[in-house]
């Protein structure tokens, strides 16, 4: 629950017959490829004035020393994109060209600190592209401030303990695990952007397929689909 925190499900693999390791636990850590990207272009809205029709290069980008990003500019397109456009395609060389607007140091600052992701994350301007090992605990965490209106909830588990007659030991404050990480108004927006996607983008046809009314989301992928992310 993105307002509460409370963690509804569990759900560590497909089938522990076949897949016996927990891909939920924190300890458990996956290149999170372009599911990385909202929380880019959300600190790009948030502190550097951008929003979804904001103009951005599909082009290759040069950080210095040697540090292009892509790594390759096949897949780059040359032209001038929205923002809302380059999120919904999932454009590698759009976001690099975002992530030179926001800067690698105050990206990595945002994730670690701003949104309290524990795992220490290293200021390379290829994380833009999900170039970072996280769980899909720490994603949770992180995507809660798009569903809870710019609040960052940390999942919690136990909300009382009770003896065997029914006596309340200790109660937990649900609540306190809530900080505003973002403005109402970045979240609305990206949440609005995040339907491009599932419309018409990587992926269209999913909402459908769900039977759901409405969905916001964006996919990663890795080298040879070697993790593949909702």
């Amino acid at each position: 629950d993105p307002i509460t925190g409370e963690v509804k499900a569990w759900v560590g693999g497909i089938d522990f017959k076949t897949y016996k390791l927990d891909h939920v636990n924190m300890r458990t850590q996956r290149q999170v490829g372009s599911s990385i990207k909202p929380l880019l272009y959300c600190q790009a809205i948030e502190e550097r004035g951008m929003n979804p029709n904001s103009m951005v290069e599909d082009v290759q980008q040069d950080f210095g020393h040697g540090q292009l990003v892509p790594a390759t500019s096949r897949s780059c397109t040359g032209r001038t994109v929205t923002m809302a456009n380059a999120l919904t395609w999932s454009r590698n060389c759009a976001s690099a060209y975002i992530m030179k607007q926001v800067g690698p140091a105050q990206f990595a600052n945002f994730l670690n600190e701003k949104l309290n992701i524990p795992t220490k994350i290293d200021a390379y301007p290829s994380i833009a592209l999900g170039a970072c090992d996280l769980s899909l605990y720490e994603m949770m965490w992180a995507y809660s401030i798009f569903a809870g209106g710019g609040f960052e909830t940390k999942p919690s588990f136990i909300s009382r303990i009770e003896d065997r007659n029914g006596n309340v030991i200790k109660r937990f404050d649900i609540g306190a695990n809530r900080k505003e990480t973002v403005s109402e108004a970045t979240a609305y927006q990206m949440v609005q952007m995040m339907e491009g996607p599932v419309t018409v983008g990587t992926a269209a046809g999913l909402k459908d397929r769900l039977g759901a009314t409405a969905m916001a989301g964006k996919t990663g992928t890795t080298n040879d689909n070697a993790d593949f992310w909702f």
